[in-house]
């Protein structure tokens, strides 16, 4: 069946590649396409024709092949009696065999180091509850703070300045008292 193919845009090769979900075999050749599988002559004159209808206006699928936009859910038009919003899907391939893999499996973000250490540290804590503990505790600091119960400096008076100043002057007169025996 010709629904077993689809069609996937490849970035990194700037053009499509279309993968069989039955065998899960991937090629470069269209075969929803007649012409790639059967060459055909060219007629060498063309056949005259009385009233020719204008072509359709393909400029909004951006170069793409007008049979296979179908395939592309973001060319995808809802009908007029459609509703709603156009349904889509994503999926993720492996970089190694073209195949489906799970959205949950191996990612860029699953590769760092803060989730390996997450990982690594879920084996042997319950790392749930300790981040739990620790947004309760910053959120209860925070309606402290908000409150006005929260440890705010004390303002030093000029008589704290004035005794900080002396017992700084009775320290440096005993680090000195030698000096002058």
């Amino acid at each position: 069946p010709q629904n077993e193919w689809q069609a996937v845009w490849s970035p990194g090769h700037n053009a499509y590649y279309f993968f069989n979900s039955r065998t899960s075999e991937t090629t470069w050749v269209n075969p929803l396409d007649p012409s790639a599988s059967t060459p055909t002559t060219q007629p060498t004159e063309p056949e005259p024709t009385t009233s020719e209808a204008p072509p359709p206006d393909f400029s909004h699928l951006g170069g793409i092949d007008p049979e296979l936009a179908y395939l592309d859910p973001t060319l995808a038009v809802p009908s007029a009696g459609a509703k709603g919003p156009v349904p889509t899907f994503s999926a993720r391939f492996g970089a190694r065999d073209g195949r489906f893999t799970a959205m949950d499996g191996r990612r860029p973000e699953h590769l760092s180091e803060a989730a390996r250490a997450q990982r690594m540290s879920a084996v042997y804590y319950d790392t749930e509850a300790w981040e739990r503990e620790i947004a309760e505790r910053d959120a209860q600091a925070k309606a402290e703070e908000e409150a006005g119960a929260g440890d705010k400096r004390k303002r030093v008076t000029k008589a704290d300045i004035e005794r900080f100043k002396a017992q700084k002057k009775a320290k440096q007169a005993m680090r000195n008292a030698w000096l002058r025996e």
